[in-house]
């Protein structure tokens, strides 16, 4: 029944070149949060995940201005940073992104 099947002969194949390529990644590799603060600069994290969240719900910053009652204006300083995020906003956000309000504080 298995006279169809290849039988392998994993002894006498090298995999040498596959732990380079992994010690190369490695080497490479930094933390993710290391490399978000080179891109973006020191931005809170309460800031990209505003950000982040409205971006996977499909928002404009207007749209998401207007569902929570502020302007687009505060929407922009609260993901760049420049404005923080209060309790009362964050609760309105919770409502929109189904996401435990906390997240924003």
């Amino acid at each position: 029944m298995l006279g169809h099947t290849k039988k392998h002969r994993t002894e006498e194949y090298n995999y040498s070149h596959m732990s380079n390529k992994k010690n190369e990644v490695s080497e490479r590799s930094i933390d993710w949060k290391i490399a978000a603060r080179e891109a973006l600069g020191d931005i809170p994290s309460t800031a990209l995940n505003l950000q982040g969240l409205r971006y996977r719900e499909g928002l404009t910053q207007g749209q998401l201005g207007q569902a929570i009652g502020v302007d687009q204006s505060n929407i922009s300083k609260m993901e760049s940073g420049k404005r923080r995020i209060g309790v009362k906003i964050a609760m309105r956000l919770e409502e929109i992104f189904d996401i435990d309000y906390r997240l924003f504080l």
